[in-house]
């Protein structure tokens, strides 16, 4: 029987609907167990046992090992299947904290786990690649604010998928990295890198299932190329009877620039003609805003850089609410030319297969003045 450690930050990602950058500062009294981080590591179970029950006579047992409480054990009460799982006891009250992170996989590494799967952000694979060294391969399910890592699968699909393929015996040991984001820092528009660590994960011997980490090019060197998308956004494009929600990154920082107001970098802004809606708006003030304006709002992205991702990652006041409203239509993509050249595809992951699948199709991306590349976006399930 092989073992896999399963654990879950249950307050990862809880900042994100409220437009926050984290939640390492966020309130405690706003906690809300279980929150959305716990969910996604239900779907993950789900969507694994599927795969699993469909050839479990001709596979590999496993048996999980998992925290008690919502850092795991209750994932297992949740699907009422019947996946074997050992709990070890971590922690008697919430909130929970990194150092009970920490501990979880002091005592996850004592079964001799061939690999730990976690559900969290950049915060929580930072504190558990700490712990494992390097001497248990770790896959991190993306469910936090900040996912920047390569260590990260590109969405919960993909990791049930790459545990499937584990008890297959159809994965391979290869290095990875985790990086950790000063948190303050980005409430005030910086991103700044405190430490990177090199680790191991597991990938399919076939298919690449992980997303790259982030690119760090400085934008000083496309600052010609990212003038010119603003100038191009704001002549041509820009409409007075839309509602134009800009997301984060500098070159769609720049254009709202370009338009007279101010953009935190890594939040959502919302403008109609010339009134600004909201500075850094949350997921209910977008939610109210895109519903009163369905066929005239415009979502304004940029992919995250390297990894190609428009939605899921940074975007966390898109909710699926807001994005039940919207299709690709309704979508605005811009990029230098840098940044689109290196991305082959667009990429959705918004947590669920059939929102993902509206994501399908081809957008132009304005990547200068009058200048347009076509990529194909893809939702992932």
């Amino acid at each position: 029987m092989i073992k896999v450690g399963l654990l879950v930050n249950p307050i990862a990602g809880m900042g994100a609907a409220l437009g926050l950058k984290g939640t390492d500062y966020y309130p405690k009294e706003l906690f809300v167990y279980p929150g959305p981080a716990f969910k996604k590591g239900v779907l993950l179970l789900k969507e694994f046992y599927k795969l699993y029950s469909s050839e479990k006579e001709n596979i590999e047992k496993v048996e999980f090992i998992v925290p008690n409480g919502y850092m795991g054990e209750n994932l297992f009460h949740e699907i009422n299947n019947s996946l074997d799982f050992h709990v070890v006891e971590v922690y008697d009250k919430t909130p929970t904290s990194s150092e009970h992170t920490k501990l979880a996989v002091r005592m996850i590494k004592e079964f001799d786990p061939t690999t730990i799967f976690f559900v969290g952000g950049d915060g929580t694979a930072y504190d558990i690649a700490r712990e494992t060294r390097s001497t248990i391969p770790i896959v991190g399910v993306p469910a936090g604010t900040k996912v920047y890592s390569s260590v990260f699968v590109t969405s919960i699909f993909a990791a049930s998928k790459l545990l499937f393929y584990h008890l297959k015996g159809e994965t391979i040991l290869t290095e990875t990295e985790v990086m950790l984001v000063d948190e303050k820092a980005l409430e005030m528009d910086v991103f700044k890198i405190i430490d990177i660590l090199q680790t191991t994960t597991i990938e399919h011997k076939y298919t690449s299932l992980h997303q790259l980490s982030k690119d760090f090019t400085n934008y000083g060197d496309e600052q010609d190329n990212i003038e010119e998308i603003a100038q191009f956004f704001k002549e041509e494009v820009y409409q007075s009877d839309k509602l134009y929600v800009f997301g984060p990154g500098i070159t769609v920082m720049k254009i709202v620039e370009k338009m007279g107001f101010k953009k935190p970098l890594f939040a959502f802004t919302a403008i109609k003609g010339k009134k600004l809606f909201c500075h850094a708006c949350d997921a209910n003030s977008l939610y109210n805003l895109i519903n009163n304006n369905i066929e005239n709002t415009r979502i304004v992205l940029s992919p995250l850089g390297n990894t190609g991702f428009i939605i899921g990652r940074g975007t966390g006041v898109l909710t699926k609410s807001v994005l039940s409203f919207i299709s690709i239509k309704n979508l605005i993509i811009v990029a230098t030319r840098r940044k689109a050249s290196k991305i082959k595809k667009l990429l959705v992951d918004t947590g669920d297969i059939r929102l993902n699948k509206k994501f399908t199709g081809y957008v132009k991306v304005i990547t200068g003045y009058n200048e347009y590349m076509v990529k194909k976006i893809t939702g992932i399930f």
